[in-house]
């Protein structure tokens, strides 16, 4: 399928997952990077789980920016009583 053939309508819809369940660096850098992508949000359903504590406010500060763009969102921000396996089921 070449995308650049198509209206945007007419892309496909995708489903994205981000885990964030280990500290990592660069996650400001790297939610920035996602958005940049060259497809449209409209047809992508985003979901995010942040199971650490340091990225909270950089994972609400996305979503509040961009959180009409997407076609849905749900986002797991630390939540202490759902593990990253169970996240991941919940995102499948």
């Amino acid at each position: 399928m070449n995308l650049q053939d198509l209206k945007e309508d007419d892309y496909p819809m995708v489903s994205v997952g981000i885990f964030i369940a280990k500290p990592i660096p660069f996650i400001e850098e790297f939610l920035n990077g996602f958005e940049s992508l060259d497809y449209p949000k409209k047809k992508i359903a985003l979901y995010i789980y942040n199971s650490q504590s340091h990225s909270i406010k950089i994972v609400s500060e996305f979503i509040k920016t961009h959180s009409t763009d997407y076609y849905t969102k749900k986002v797991i921000n630390f939540v202490a009583e759902m593990g990253e396996r169970q996240g991941r089921e919940e995102f499948m």
